[in-house]
């Protein structure tokens, strides 16, 4: 009859970590691809109704209703431009041929202009839109001003009269109208105004805004898909932890002989091996840690935790746990996966989203052109 615990004698495997430092590594791993994977799905969903809101927008008579949306309308402001993005950049010549040279420009420095302003829906229903500097101008570089042979700004711009298509988060609150007349100052009307959605921001264009929503879905797929492989390595890391979390039993492995391996290249490496015996015969060997091997003799019994579906994945001990070469390189993976996560979402982003602007242009001896 197999031996209880009680009649066994506590051992662990070299390089083991403890019970708890496994089961906290392995679910703070998961926990954390997990939260991660909310950020691409929340944008996937986001882009997804910004994506069929941008064309509801073609459909006539259009209901205004709060939240995200994306308005299509003249711009109605006779002022300055209500919407300007100014980047500075500085030139370097690549190279110089027969008077001629290639300038690479890279920016140096940006200042947005943003003021509200009112748009003019295709219904004649006015929006009053309250940009904030963060606005993300979708339009071409249309002018550039050079400061001198090696500085220029590249500028867009909103003028009055264009045509736009703006993506925000739609307020809706209901006034009185004393124009209007009416018992006691006036009958109500509605005001709309549109500010930026929160971390979504305002999108600005002059085209639709449909590709645009969509063109970073394949990126937030493709984090998704990064995070999968990351969470089936790192439980491929801990496969026998949960084999034997799930189903494992504790056997006694009685202790069959004892041996003290010396490298003679390196005296700090020194082993400390068991030769097992399990209830069905099969015998085992394996290192274990210094203290459990003064503690033990010969004849003596050990629990041997095994998992009846993978026998080949057991650990001396009585509670499931992992090498430490399995948590280290858990928490690997997910350094590295976290790498490639930011990377994927970064490239998403066009220049109006935080990437830099650089280009290049054919310049002249006398000077840098206008690009």
């Amino acid at each position: 009859m197999p031996n209880t615990e009680s009649q066994l004698t506590l051992c662990a495997q070299v390089g083991d970590a403890t019970p708890q430092l496994s089961s906290l590594s392995v679910w703070s791993y998961t926990l954390v691809v997990v939260l991660l994977a909310l950020v691409p799905v929340v944008l996937i969903v986001r882009n997804l109704r910004l994506a069929l809101s941008a064309r509801a927008t073609r459909k006539a008579n259009a209901v205004l209703r709060p939240g995200a949306v994306v308005l299509e309308g003249t711009v109605d402001h006779p002022f300055d431009p209500p919407l300007r993005v100014a980047i500075t950049q500085t030139g370097t010549r690549m190279f110089q041929e027969q008077g001629q040279g290639r300038f690479n420009w890279t920016e140096s420095g940006r200042s947005v202009h943003a003021v509200p302003f009112r748009l003019r829906l295709p219904s004649e229903q006015v929006v009053e839109v309250v940009p904030d500097d963060q606005v993300g101008l979708l339009l071409d570089m249309d002018r550039t001003e050079q400061e001198s042979a090696r500085v220029r700004q590249r500028i867009a711009e909103v003028r009055d009269g264009d045509r736009l298509f703006i993506s925000g988060r739609l307020d809706v609150r209901t006034e009185q109208d004393p124009s209007a007349g009416g018992y006691r100052g006036g009958v109500t009307k509605k005001k709309f105004s549109l500010r930026p959605a929160g971390a979504g921001g305002m999108l600005v264009s002059k085209g639709p805004l449909d590709d645009v929503f969509k063109r970073p879905i394949r990126h937030h797929v493709g984090a998704l898909l990064l995070l999968t492989i990351v969470m089936a390595l790192i439980h491929l890391l801990f496969v026998g932890y949960h084999a034997r979390t799930h189903s494992g039993v504790v056997l006694p492995g009685e202790i069959m002989g004892k041996r003290i391996i010396l490298d003679p290249d390196d005296r700090n490496n020194t082993r400390f091996a068991l030769d097992l015996r399990m209830p069905e015969q099969r015998a085992l060997r394996t290192d274990v840690t210094q203290a459990c091997y003064e503690r033990v003799e010969e004849g003596d019994h050990v629990p041997i935790l095994v998992s009846p579906n993978a026998p080949d994945l057991w650990q001396v001990g009585s509670a499931p746990s992992v090498n430490l070469v399995g948590v280290f390189g858990g928490f690997l993976v997910l350094a590295g996966g976290l790498v490639g996560y930011i990377l994927i979402l970064r490239a998403s982003r066009r220049w109006y989203g935080g990437r830099l602007l650089d280009e290049t242009s054919e310049a002249s001896e006398s000077g840098a052109g206008s690009g």
